[in-house]
């Protein structure tokens, strides 16, 4: 028998000698004094640590024995058992994913529920060690494995407090070289990454276990792969395989080497993982590192005895349906990886229509999605498959990037329905289902459904939703008013929605064609001066991404000398080093107006229409809004010969205001063109009251001159035949050049 050591010798003497050789058998030495005040007291944990102490305790007293004994065989064993079932899951969770993601090392592995439960039955058990059984062999053992549980859930914020409460307390433990690795571990989870590297180098320079070394590299490993240094991770992985004694653990070092060689080198990382099976794996490990080895072939595309391997691989693991799954899926690959995209989708089909539900099934659909998103180019299907896939399985490979995709096509599909003024049906149809699930049977009500859904009526001229203003002033002004006021609203909503869609495909569909087409749609489209500037800002900005310097600089130039007030003109001038304009203390409103009337005093009318429709838009309540639209309905009916569009603006200056001196006149005006339109008639008739453009102004009083004298004016109206920029058939400005 071991000295026993210490001063507890003579803190044993006394109590020896107050008992008899009966009571001696069954007595209990405790490391703590039971106090009435406290409830929990602490032990002695100099004395419960130490291997001599609770060695002749074990040998003199049966009550310590039985209870070294009890809290082993009914509470410890318990909780370890439990704790080694869940880390076997853990386990293999983590290794198939590090050869998925290896930015994932840090990430908690979605763990299954049994798993989970058994980590809370071993801190369960192991709590009861240390409430009740503070005496006990196990008390360091109990602490650490409650820990290790914690750290393995994910929950590294509880982690950290119980090995730190282990170091701080049960330093003399045998058990402390391993609480200062997982207290390591989990600083370097929750990103203290100078405390934790300071204590695996310490652990490596000062070894007194060669398995925990290995585990101070390995982890080190991982650190790296976090931090993308992949060359040093290999060599730290290296390390760990150097230092350790256990095959297994050797064989998972390599599968984690081949995992990191495969990221860089696909062809290189197959002949790794081929390594692994040179050391005892267990089950699982084998089946993993067979699989990869047989998917970087695939991916180095070096097909030559791949269906071969993949063959093998079936009759050696038929009895395991998610294995089988995943094989399937790995043969389609193969299709797809050679270009054989007929055969491949086909591949992916069975695979979803044998394993429905598979993690396997949800990567099958996935492919196919986008395949038909950026091979085929068909985004409504490749919508349906993301979400089939999504809906399959949540597990799948590529679930975050499958969420991303749903949300971005969803909106793409919303957008397009209102560009087409029309709901495009984005549900599964008939054939679909049919396709994917052999046992889907099409009712009378779902067939009628499917075969209806998603189909706008026609309207004028045979175009699905399209409708054609007409107008009837004198009959049904109010109709007229509203059904302007409606198209209007469409098409800036139509306008807007163009911009949003070419936003899709800049920063989610990467289509930076189609993004160009829509912005410039988008720019023609509306009449609004701000969102036409931030329009071609957005243009702008494609066309410097794209390397075009010399359009960049072009359209800054158009926002700047076109839509000078606009919020983004002083970035544009900063951009140009142009001086920057000093913001005044005007209103937008008084901004807009000024641009405007200074754009029709220099005959510049499309810029000038541009302003007035800003204000007529966006500033009802305005002290120019009756004027704009009296200018605006003057543009359209003079200069660009629009009298439809002319009855639009002067029926707002009747409602603006019947008080003001614009209504005499467009009232007038309104009613000898309804009296004399017909088929031949192209313009409104003048009206001897009419206000001349120089009586727009601000302020009221002040008289706009307009210098240049033009021939055959008449009433002050400009000469028709005046050689000005002719508008496009929707009477907004002149498109930008494409």
């Amino acid at each position: 028998m071991k000295t026993f050591k210490y001063s507890t010798l003579f803190i044993l003497i006394p109590v020896l000698s107050l008992i008899g050789f009966q009571s001696c058998s069954t007595f209990t030495y405790k490391t703590y004094e039971e106090q009435k005040d406290t409830e929990d007291p602490e032990p002695n944990y100099g004395l419960t640590l130490n291997p001599d102490f609770q060695e002749y305790t074990s040998y003199m007293f049966i009550g310590n024995r039985v209870e070294n004994f009890g809290t082993y065989f009914n509470t410890f064993f318990n909780a370890k058992e439990n704790y080694e079932e869940a880390y076997e899951d853990y386990e293999t969770r983590v290794l198939s994913t590090y050869s998925e993601r290896l930015d994932s090392i840090y990430a908690t592995p979605n763990l299954s529920q049994e798993a989970k439960d058994k980590f809370n039955k071993s801190i369960e058990k192991a709590s009861k060690v240390i409430q009740y059984h503070k005496s006990s062999a196990f008390m360091d053992q109990a602490v650490l494995l409650i820990g290790k549980c914690y750290f393995y859930l994910g929950d590294y914020v509880k982690a950290e407090r119980k090995f730190s409460e282990f170091v701080s307390k049960l330093s003399k433990s045998p058990f402390i070289d391993e609480a200062l690795l997982f207290l390591a571990r989990t600083q370097l989870r929750l990103g203290t990454d100078e405390r934790a590297l300071a204590t695996l180098n310490s652990l490596i320079q000062n070894p007194k276990d060669k398995h925990i070394v290995a585990e101070a590299y390995q982890s080190l490993g991982e650190y790296y792969i976090n931090k993308k240094d992949y060359n040093s991770s290999i060599k730290n992985y290296k390390k760990s395989i150097e230092f350790s004694d256990d095959n297994e653990f050797k064989a998972q070092m390599q599968f984690l080497i081949a995992s990191v060689t495969a990221r860089q080198n696909p062809g290189m990382g197959a002949a790794e993982f081929m390594k692994v099976l040179s050391y005892n794996t267990s089950y699982e490990l084998e089946y993993l590192a067979r699989f990869n080895h047989v998917k970087n072939l695939i991916l180095s595309g070096r097909f030559t005895g791949v269906l071969k391997l993949l063959d093998e691989m079936r009759v050696d693991y038929k009895e395991n349906t998610e294995s089988l799954s995943d094989i399937d899926y790995l043969a389609a690959k193969y299709y797809e990886q050679k270009k054989d995209y007929k055969k491949a989708v086909k591949s992916y089909k069975e695979v979803i229509i044998n394993y429905p539900k598979t993690v396997a099934s949800s990567d099958a659909s996935y492919s196919i999605a986008n395949y038909y998103e950026n091979s085929a180019g068909d985004y409504l299907t490749a919508f349906k498959y993301y979400k089939f896939s999504n809906e399959e399985n949540i597990n799948g490979g590529n679930a975050g990037i499958t969420n991303k995709k749903i949300a971005v096509f969803k909106r793409y599909f919303e957008l397009r329905s209102i560009i087409a003024d029309k709901e495009i049906n984005t549900q599964y149809d008939t054939v679909f289902l049919r396709e994917l699930k052999p046992e889907f049977k099409e009712s009378e009500e779902n067939k009628g459904e499917i075969k209806n859904k998603g189909k706008g009526e026609e309207g004028p001229g045979g175009k699905p939703g399209g409708i054609r203003a007409e107008f009837n002033f004198l009959s049904d002004s109010s109709k007229t008013t509203s059904l302007e006021d409606s198209l209007k609203l469409k098409a800036e909503n139509i306008a807007k929605a163009k911009f949003e869609l070419a936003e899709l495909f800049i920063y989610d569909i990467a289509k930076p064609d189609s993004a160009e087409k829509y912005l410039v749609q988008a720019y023609e489209e509306s009449e609004n001066y701000d969102f036409k500037s931030n329009v071609l800002f957005a243009l702008a900005v494609l066309y410097k991404n794209n390397g075009n310097a010399a359009k960049y600089e072009e359209i800054l130039r158009t926002i700047v000398e076109k839509y000078s007030l606009s919020p983004v003109a002083n970035e544009c001038r900063k951009l140009l080093n142009l001086p920057l304009v000093i913001e005044s203390n005007e209103s937008s409103e008084d901004s807009i107006f000024s641009f405007a009337e200074n754009k029709f005093v220099n005959r510049e009318y499309g810029e000038a229409l541009g302003g007035f429709m800003e204000i007529c838009s966006n500033y009802p309540s305005s002290q120019y809004y009756v004027k704009s639209n009296y200018a605006a309905g003057w543009i359209y009916e003079n200069v660009f010969q629009k009298p439809d569009s002319a009855v639009f603006f002067y029926t707002k200056v009747i409602e603006g205001d019947p008080s003001s001196v614009f209504f005499n006149i467009v009232v007038d005006k309104l009613s000898e063109y309804q009296n004399s339109l017909n088929p031949k008639s192209d313009s409104l008739t003048d009206s001897n009251k009419i206000i001349t453009p120089e009586e727009i102004k601000i302020p009221e009083e002040e008289k706009l001159k307009d210098n240049t004298k033009i021939e055959g004016e008449d009433n002050g109206l400009p000469n028709k035949n005046l050689d000005i920029k002719k508008e496009e058939d929707d009477g907004g400005e002149i498109p930008l050049k494409k």
